[in-house]
Parts: structure tokens; sequence; C-alpha cells
């Protein structure tokens, strides 16, 4: 791939892959190549106006969605949208990181800090975090609106539980896990 412009196989492929939100290790892992060759592409994609970064402050986890042009050149060659867009990708961008993402994928029912950690190590050996991490992740995911704080008689500590927005969110979140392995 030379110059600033895509290859039209590239394009294709790289705009199915992000039919939903994603990130470029996600789009990455489902597009079977490398992270920084991937990059190299959206990066290409989003100066012609195929892609716009959903959470450009962001200085991490990058989300990326298709734009009204992208979705023009997807829909022209007839090819189906793997789902359709979320109502609002700016909250899953926010869930995108690598904590937020491992504690709202682990979270059923109400749940404590450390049972959130626990789960989230059991479901994704890779990932670090304390239950003191946890505990962050939950406040910032509070003041979203995705978790909510839930008071159980004769427990002494606080437990939380996703609310109906959250529990769109680890869907997509579970979608787009699946699709990019």
């Amino acid at each position: 791939m030379t110059g600033s412009a895509l290859h039209p196989r590239n394009r294709i492929a790289l705009l199915q892959g992000i039919s939903q939100p994603r990130s470029v290790s996600q789009l990455a892992s489902h597009l079977a190549m490398k992270r920084d060759r991937c990059s190299q592409m959206m990066r290409r994609a989003r100066k012609t106006g195929l892609v716009v970064c959903v959470n450009s402050q962001s200085s991490r986890t990058r989300v990326y969605a298709p734009t009204a042009e992208g979705l023009m050149v997807l829909h022209s060659q007839a090819l189906p949208l793997a789902s359709g867009p979320m109502d609002d990708w700016r909250d899953f961008a926010f869930v995108a990181s690598s904590h937020r993402r491992a504690v709202v994928l682990a979270m059923e029912g109400p749940m404590q800090a450390a049972a959130i950690k626990r789960r989230a190590r059991y479901l994704d050996p890779t990932v670090r975090m304390s239950a003191n991490n946890v505990r962050d992740v939950l406040g910032a995911l509070l003041t979203q609106d995705i978790v909510r704080e839930v008071w159980l008689r004769k427990r002494a500590h606080r437990r939380f539980e996703l609310t109906a927005k959250g529990i769109r969110l680890q869907e997509q979140l579970r979608r787009a896990e699946t699709t990019s392995r």
C-alpha cells in the first residue's frame, strides 16, 4: 500500500470490520493483521473521510466508526453490516479501555469490587488489576450511569450492578469480542 489512498480491498475489509464501533486492536484481531498495520490503514481511512474517531479526546483506546461516506462505500459493495450502530457510540468508547471493559464484562448481578476483580481475571488472565483499580473504574462507571450501587440487607460492603445502559454496553462488548476473535 503506497501513497495516501487505501486499496479497495483493504477499504472494504476495514469498513466491514468497523460496522460496529471498534478500537484498532479489536479491528486488527478481527482482520487477522498486525496492530501497527491496522493503525496505518485506519489513519489513511480517517484522512480520506471514511471513518471518524468517536472519542478523539482519549489518549488510549480510541474507537472508530464509519462516516456517512464510509457507509455509502460499504453499501455500494452490497455488503451487509455486521450489526446496527449503537444509539451512542461515545458510551461504548468510554468502556472500551482494558480495565473498564474487563469490569463491565465481568459483572453479573450485584457484585463487590473484589468479586468483580476475581471474575475479570478468570475471564481474561492477561488483565492486571487490583480491587482498588476496580473501585476506581466503578466510580467512573457510576458517573456515566453504566452501573448503580446496590445495598443489600446485612451486607457490609458495597455492591454494584449494571444499569440497562450497562447491560446494552456489555452485550455490545461481547459482540465485539466474539467477532474479533
